[in-house]
C-alpha cells in the first residue's frame, strides 16, 4: 500500500487491513481447489502462485488496485515476480507448513526472497517489468468469503501490540537460533500462546454499525451507489443478528454455530514468520516495557531489528471459505498496528544503512 501510514493517520486503519486481504481473497478465488501460501502483513499480502495462473492473475490483481483506489482512495501495488528472478539475484526463498488448526495451514517462508520481491515491486526503475497497472474491469474479481463482521476485540489483558522481529546473523542456523531465543524470551515475559492470545471469547462481537458494515459492502458492490450500499449494509446486520442467535441461543450446545467462536480462535493468524517474525499479542504495559527493553538490548548489540505498536484493541478481517470448515480470520492492532509498526522498524533499518 502507497502511502498507508499516512492514510492510518487519517483514520483508515481498517481499509488499509480489508484492501490488503482483498488481494489475497482474489488470488485465492481465482486458483479454486488449489491452496496458495500466503502471508498478510497490514497493509500488503504477498502471495505464490503457480506459473500457469501467472496470466490470468495479472488481470484479477490489476482490478483489484483500481477497486481499492475506487473504493477507499487508496493505492495499491501490486505486481507478479518469477521467483527465478528472485534466486538469479542471489536471494534465497525456503518455505514450508504448519497445520495450525483443521483447514487451516499457515505458509512460513524464510530467506530474504520475499522482501527483495516486494522491493522490486516498490522500486521506481526496477519495479516497472513487475507491476501492474490498475484496470478497471472489477466483474473478474471473485472477492466473496472476504468479510469484516466483527467489532474491534478489546484486549483481553490491557492492551493488544503489533510486533515485528528480523534477526541479523551469519548463517540460517544462528538466525533460527536467535529467534528461537526471541521466542524463549516472549513466552518468558507473556506466557504461552493462550495466555498471550489478543481476541478472547468475551471480547468477540457482531456489529451491526452501518458505518462498520459498509466497509464490507462497498467492496461487495463495487462501490455502487450509496442507496445500495446502504441496503446491503442493512442485509449484512440481519445476517449478523441470525449469526448472533445462532451462536448464542438457538442451537444445541454442540451444534457447529455454538461451536464457532472457538473454531475462530483456533484459526486466527496471529504470528507468522515470512523473513521476519510478526505478532500480534496481549499483554500489560509492564510486559511490554519488558520486552521493549530487551529487544533495544538485542539491537544494540546488532543481533536485531524491531517495530511495535500497540492499541486498547484489535481488528479482524476475515477469509471464509465453510463457514464450518476452511477459513482464517487475520489479526492486526487497531489503530495501525503492523503498519505502524514498520515505521519504527524501517527507521532501525534505515540507520544500518541497508535502505
Amino acid at each position: 500500500m502507497r502511502g498507508s501510514t499516512q492514510a492510518i493517520e487519517r483514520g483508515l486503519y481498517r481499509e488499509v487491513n480489508m484492501a490488503g486481504a482483498l488481494s489475497i481473497i482474489a488470488l485465492l478465488n481465482l486458483a479454486e481447489s488449489r491452496d496458495l501460501p500466503f502471508v498478510f502483513g497490514g497493509d500488503g499480502a504477498t502471495v505464490l502462485i503457480p506459473p500457469e495462473l501467472a496470466e490470468s492473475a495479472k488481470p484479477v490483481l490489476a482490478a483489484t488496485a483500481a477497486l481499492v483506489d475506487r473504493v477507499y482512495q487508496l493505492q495499491l501495488r501490486v505486481g507478479l515476480v518469477p521467483i527465478a528472478d528472485v534466486l538469479a539475484a542471489g536471494q534465497t526463498l525456503r518455505m514450508a507448513r504448519v497445520a495450525v488448526a483443521h483447514g487451516y495451514h499457515q505458509a512460513i517462508f524464510h530467506g530474504d526472497g520475499m522482501g527483495y520481491a516486494e522491493a522490486l515491486v516498490k522500486d521506481a526503475a526496477r519495479g516497472a517489468a513487475y507491476r501492474i497497472d490498475p484496470q478497471e474491469n472489477y466483474d473478474i474479481i471473485d472477492h466473496s468469503g472476504l468479510e469484516c463482521r466483527w467489532r474491534d476485540v478489546p484486549s483481553p489483558r490491557e492492551e493488544t501490540v503489533s510486533l515485528l522481529i528480523q534477526t541479523h546473523a551469519e548463517s540460517t542456523e544462528a538466525a533460527m537460533a536467535l529467534y528461537g531465543q526471541t521466542l524463549d524470551r516472549i513466552a518468558a515475559i507473556y506466557g504461552d500462546e493462550q495466555s498471550r492470545h489478543p481476541i478472547s471469547l468475551s471480547g468477540l462481537t457482531l456489529s451491526f454499525s452501518p458505518h462498520h458494515l459498509r466497509h464490507e459492502a462497498r467492496l461487495l458492490l463495487n462501490d455502487a451507489a450509496p442507496l445500495k450500499v446502504w441496503l446491503q449494509g442493512i442485509k449484512l446486520a440481519a445476517i449478523n443478528l441470525l449469526g448472533v442467535l445462532l451462536m448464542d441461543g438457538l442451537t444445541g450446545a454442540q451444534s457447529p454455530w455454538r461451536l464457532y467462536k472457538r473454531r475462530l480462535l483456533e484459526t486466527c493468524d496471529c504470528q507468522k514468520f515470512d523473513g521476519m517474525l510478526r505478532m500480534v499479542l496481549a499483554g500489560t504495559s509492564r510486559q511490554r516495557a519488558q520486552l521493549t527493553s530487551y529487544l533495544e538490548q538485542q539491537r544494540r548489540a546488532g543481533q536485531l531489528i524491531y517495530g511495535a505498536h500497540w492499541s486498547d484493541r484489535a481488528l479482524m478481517t476475515c477469509l471464509i471459505f465453510q463457514r464450518h470448515g476452511r477459513h482464517v480470520h487475520f489479526v492486526d492492532g487497531a489503530d495501525g498496528g503492523y503498519a505502524m509498526a514498520a515505521k519504527q522498524f524501517k527507521a532501525q533499518l534505515a540507520a544500518l544503512g541497508t535502505v
